[in-house]
């Protein structure tokens, strides 16, 4: 009874009280990783990036749930690229209560501009100028293009920090003390740990940030030197990211988050070394993505469908799946069709001979309807010759035997008749040879030698043509020794595979960029999966990413595929460096791909922000070329894995974000305790009596 009570008691007061999460909370997060430098200047990486990015603005952010670009410390204007005007958040201030204005912004960008702090920032700050006008900043440049966005998330920092900043501070570690800050956090303190190499930051929430709320009243983070160190001290963290499986699944509180980056290992295809469009769909289709990715481990890699990171696939059936047939188009063949092949060839170029020989016109002799070749097939019985003279003083002709009376000296012209009359009987069927002699200071001398096939019957004509041309040419035997030997070489070969008439084998340079071992693992999957198609696969390395731009730059694109690794970063929709005519001959466009409608569609993306239903047409048409194309396949993306405290409420995970310094987002409205608000509008006395009597019948 008194367990019924109770339960009734607890139903009527709090069954349907409204939850309010306790704001304190304090995050605790273990890296295995140097203490950061805390500079927002120079180009960070890694935990760097994601701790500046708790204290810092940015003018622009990335919205992980729309996966967007959104506004952060100011309101921008992206519709035309090349001037963006931004308006600062009202009441925007710093940690340490001043306001944040336009000045902060100006020396922030003008210290990076003017300095070697941050290169690639300062390269995309070349030709720009940015100003102060009518209470906004104004960017302008000569590009049209997205990619300049990235200056925009850059972390502005204080006039006033600029103005007294050491060289020192400002090329390497920031100061961690009265400092000032402007995100929900400021650095409270730094530690180091007592007989260890651990050390510790503590960030306390910036009680003046109102822009977002967020529960966390404190973030703890514990660097430590080793694997083994951060092992002894596991259980007391709640939050890890776990990119290395450090942790796996060895504490039981820890709940798996997974999410992947904006970024996925693809296989190029070489368009300029593999032209034949019906080899680049056969190699392609034969390369198992769900197989690699299973191999590598199903539950750590996703499948990438497509370069846009959607779902949209893009693999195409080849229309013809035979290999061999394959080969054969592109002059490859197998051991046992080789000689064949040699011979016929061999036979092949002895009948063209034969036939241009046929069709040699003759010198001398031409005829009153069509021109007279050393071979001439007829069925006409009745063929007038005629000779003009070119030599001086010719004393006589003779065809074959017969001298010409009509001849005489000084003559320009002869004439005679090939006829099969009885009156001239110079013409019999089928093979009629004639060789002319000129006669001169009684030296008979042979000018030339021509054949007349007569048959009435052109069917028989035609036959008989046949045969005499290839009867002008030997046959092969076994005594041309040079191809003898040629024979007796393809004998050794390797029955499997592929070669052309020189007895090349058919082989495909396959490089990959070893990033990490994956890259290895996955370039070894593709061989065998080529190569089980007796197409042999050289594997090849390329050690960094430096030897890689060196290799494009030179314009030494030698390979016929190329394992990379792509990283989109903020604009997972920007393919133009990877497929953009522009970027073939010395950049990224690995494939070689050089198409005007694929150009439009990719400069459509890069220069203009389009709002989502604009920008997945124009992915969809990108998409639909490379699949007419066939040059290339995404592979895959290794998950992250993000162990988070099974107890902290409402993770907000995203399977996708463009780097890992947006995580902490997933944390904007975790809290761990709550408290229980009555609704007492709904706790009336007849309320109570109802529910008690319903309570106790049961």
């Amino acid at each position: 009874m008194l367990l019924i009570t109770t339960q009734f008691w607890y139903l009527y007061f709090l069954g349907d009280a409204k939850k309010i999460p306790v704001e304190w909370w304090v995050l605790r997060e273990w890296i295995v990783w140097s203490f950061p430098n805390l500079n927002p200047l120079i180009t960070n990486t890694d935990y760097n990036k994601y701790i500046v990015n708790l204290l810092y603005w940015s003018l622009l952010t990335y919205d992980i749930k729309t996966n967007e670009i959104v506004w952060d410390l100011a309101k921008c204007d992206l519709s035309n690229l090349s001037y963006i005007e931004c308006n600062l958040k009202d009441n925007a201030k710093w940690s340490n209560w001043k306001e944040i204005t336009i000045t902060d912004v100006l020396w922030t960008y003008n210290i990076i501009k003017n300095t070697s702090l941050n290169p690639s920032m300062t390269s995309l700050l070349q030709n720009v100028t940015i100003e102060e006008k009518n209470w906004a900043i104004i960017f302008k440049n000569n590009k049209k293009d997205v990619k300049f966005l990235n200056i925009l998330f850059q972390p502005i920092v204080s006039k006033e920090i600029l103005d007294n900043i050491s060289n020192t501070e400002l090329f390497g570690n920031f100061s961690r003390n009265n400092w000032i800050y402007s995100w929900p956090y400021i650095i409270e303190k730094r530690l180091q740990e007592e007989n260890s190499w651990v050390e510790k930051l503590s960030l306390i929430k910036n009680s003046d940030y109102s822009w977002t709320k967020n529960y966390i009243s404190r973030i703890s983070f514990r660097f430590f030197a080793d694997n083994l160190e951060l092992l002894k001290n596991k259980e007391k963290l709640n939050a890890f990211n776990d990119t290395e499986n450090i942790l796996w699944n060895s504490i039981p509180r820890l709940q798996e988050n997974n999410y992947i980056l904006s970024q996925y290992s693809t296989i190029f295809l070489n368009k300029e070394k593999i032209v034949n469009p019906s080899l680049r769909s056969f190699l392609l289709d034969k390369i198992n993505r769900t197989n690699i990715v299973k191999t590598l481990w199903e539950t750590k890699y996703k499948e990438i469908k497509n370069p846009f990171i959607s779902d949209y696939l893009i693999d195409k059936e080849p229309k013809n799946k035979n290999v061999v047939l394959i080969m054969k188009e592109n002059n490859f063949y197998k051991k046992s069709e080789l000689v064949e092949n040699i011979l016929n060839a061999e036979n092949k170029q002895a009948l063209d001979n034969a036939t241009k020989l046929a069709d040699t016109q003759t010198k001398y002799i031409t005829s009153t309807d069509k021109t007279i070749r050393k071979y001439t097939f007829t069925s006409n019985s009745n063929i007038l010759l005629k000779w003009t003279v070119n030599d001086d003083k010719i004393d006589a002709i003779y065809i074959n035997n017969i001298k010409l009376q009509s001849y005489k000296t000084w003559d320009k012209n002869f004439y005679f008749r090939l006829s099969t009359a009885q009156d001239y009987r110079t013409l019999k069927e089928w093979k009629n040879t004639y060789n002319l002699y000129f006669e001169k200071a009684w030296k008979k001398s042979l000018k030339e030698s021509f054949n007349v096939i007569y048959y009435k019957d052109k069917a028989k004509l035609t036959t008989e043509k046949e045969n005499i041309i290839k009867s002008l040419t030997q046959p092969w035997t076994t005594t041309d020794k040079q191809l003898q030997a040629k024979i007796d070489k393809i004998k050794t070969l390797d029955d499997k595979y592929f070669y052309d008439k020189d007895l090349k084998r058919f082989e495909i340079n396959l490089d990959y960029i070893w990033i990490q071992e994956e890259n290895k693992t996955v370039a070894d999957l593709i061989k065998n999966n080529i190569e089980s198609y007796w197409i042999v696969v050289n594997l090849r390395e390329i050690d960094t990413i430096k030897t890689l731009n060196e290799k494009i730059k030179n314009w030494n694109k030698d390979y016929d595929m190329i394992l990379a690794w792509v990283n989109l970063w903020n604009f997972d929709f920007n393919l133009f460096d990877y497929f953009h005519s522009s970027q073939a001959k010395s950049w990224y466009n690995l494939s070689n791909v050089k198409r005007l409608d694929l150009d439009i569609a990719l400069e459509a993306l890069k220069t203009n922000l389009k709002n989502k239903s604009e920008t997945e047409s124009l992915e969809k048409q990108i998409l639909d070329i490379l699949r007419q194309e066939q040059i290339i396949k995404t592979i895959e993306s290794p998950y992250i894995k993000y162990l988070v405290d099974k107890n902290i409420k409402d993770l907000s995970v995203s399977d996708k974000i463009p780097d890992t310094s947006y995580r902490f987002m997933f944390f904007n409205n975790s809290y761990i305790l709550e408290n229980k608000q009555i609704n007492w509008d709904t706790k009336s006395i007849k309320w109570f009596f109802v529910n008690l009597i319903n309570i106790l019948k049961k």
